[in-house]
């Protein structure tokens, strides 16, 4: 009363505003064969509501005067006493009804058999023997050597050409529709009673025989929507018909973590989320002491057991004290001036002497060897460069090419002359070194 009537809604249980039974099922009923001829049906797409067509004044819907004469009229027949020029009847296909040919008489047809003009004309005219025997073949006849009329027909003698439509006296009447033989010409369509009714066709407007929705629409009405038609209509959804409507886009619920979704968005589908407080180290779900220490606590240096990642540089009090090492910045253990100057220092430092044996650069006794010119990081192992401040340029550690002369690694001038260097040129030939006069002939003359 005060917002007025609602609009038509499918399904309301009302059949309105549009609705057919094609877009509104559930409210109009289903279509062609529910008993009631509406939403469009006729007796031509619905005959099971609306009924058949013949009767109805109007010759369509694959009527004919053989299927339905109520509505086309009678069938033109020969021998019905009528010659119906607008049926194709002349006096050559239905002598009974328009008489003999004369060779006078205009028809439809090519040539007059029977005439005594007809070879005169059709040598000077073939037109008239090929196509029609029109007024202008009649004009012909009548002026040829022998004028009109007929050549034999009456002399009791069915010759020379003559037919039962050309001379029914000599001949005999043709047959014709309703003698219970089927011949002449004659077809279900033109002569149902000789030649019996016309199996069932696609649009004759009834829906008989082995027609259906899917062979002959037109005589039996669309059919229903249904699945695996290609078309995803009336109640078909992706759920119901993946076929026709495609598969459904992921949703919460159905099982699988896909699309957008996540263990916050939809836990149903996907695993539920870390959670960090919990009390329980879920390292399948990436929890470790250093992202959740709550649930994942860390080891502690001092709890008396080195590990997770725990070293003797990290938790002395754990995994205890580390190795001497030379180059680790501190002179102990058994390190001294002669076995790790890079932590004790050189022995001979400030002699004066840059001694290459005594380990002595410009790095590690520049008072003797004078500043380093060289820079760590150029790619070169030289000058004061080793393997212990320079590891960029120095890599291999206590080997030679390393800027230091070890002696009790193995090194010497001979063995090692980029450290140690060459022994040559010291005013002595030194054979165990491997002097000759071929490689120091400065020293070897």
């Amino acid at each position: 009363s005060d917002c007025g009537a609602c609009p038509p809604a499918c399904p309301d249980g009302s059949c309105n505003g549009g609705e057919t039974c094609t877009t509104c099922v559930s409210d109009c009923g289903a279509c062609c064969g529910n008993g009631i001829c509406a939403g469009g049906e006729t007796c031509a797409s619905c005959a099971t509501d609306c009924g058949a067509c013949c009767g109805n004044g109007i010759c369509a819907g694959g009527e004919t005067c053989s299927t339905c004469p109520s509505d086309c009229g009678a069938c033109i027949v020969c021998g019905d006493a009528s010659c119906q020029s607008s049926g194709g009847e002349d006096c050559q296909t239905c002598t009974g009804d328009c008489g003999v040919c004369t060779g006078c008489q205009a028809k439809q047809t090519p040539g007059c058999p029977g005439c005594s003009c007809e070879s005169e004309v059709c040598g000077l005219d073939p037109f008239c023997c090929t196509d029609q025997w029109d007024s202008i073949c009649v004009s012909e006849c009548q002026s040829s050597s022998t004028g009109c009329g007929t050549s034999s027909c009456g002399n009791e003698s069915c010759s020379g050409g003559e037919t039962c439509s050309t001379c029914p006296a000599d001949c005999g009447a043709c047959a014709g529709c309703g003698d219970a033989i089927c011949d002449g010409g004659e077809t279900c369509t033109t002569c149902a009673s000789d030649c019996g009714a016309c199996p069932p066709t696609c649009g004759d407007g009834a829906c008989n025989g082995a027609e259906t929705c899917t062979t002959c629409a037109g005589d039996c009405g669309a059919c229903p929507p249904a699945c695996g038609d290609g078309a995803c209509n009336g109640a078909e959804t992706c759920t119901t018909c993946a076929g026709d409507c495609g598969a459904c886009p992921p949703a919460c619920g159905d099982g699988a973590c896909n699309g957008t979704e996540t263990c916050s968005s939809c836990p149903a589908d996907c695993d539920p989320c870390p959670a960090c407080g919990n009390g329980n180290c879920q390292a399948s779900l990436g929890e470790t002491c250093a992202n959740c220490p709550a649930d994942c606590p860390c080891p502690a240096c001092g709890n008396g057991t080195c590990s997770g990642g725990e070293s003797c540089a990290t938790c002395a009090a754990d995994c205890g004290a580390c190795p001497a090492v030379c180059g680790d910045g501190s002179c102990n253990g058994t390190e001294a001036c002669g076995t790790c100057p890079t932590d004790c220092g050189l022995c001979n430092c400030g002699d004066g002497l840059c001694s290459a044996a005594l380990l002595e650069t410009c790095s590690s006794c520049s008072s003797d060897c004078g500043p380093c010119s060289a820079s760590c990081g150029d790619g070169v192992c030289s000058g004061p460069e080793n393997s212990f401040n320079c590891g960029a340029d120095c890599s291999s550690f206590l080997s030679c090419g390393d800027g230091i002369c070890i002696g009790w690694f193995g090194e010497n001038r001979l063995t090692c002359p980029q450290d140690c260097g060459s022994p040559c040129g010291n005013g002595a030939c030194d054979i165990i070194l491997g002097e000759t006069s071929a490689s120091c002939p400065e020293d070897c003359p």
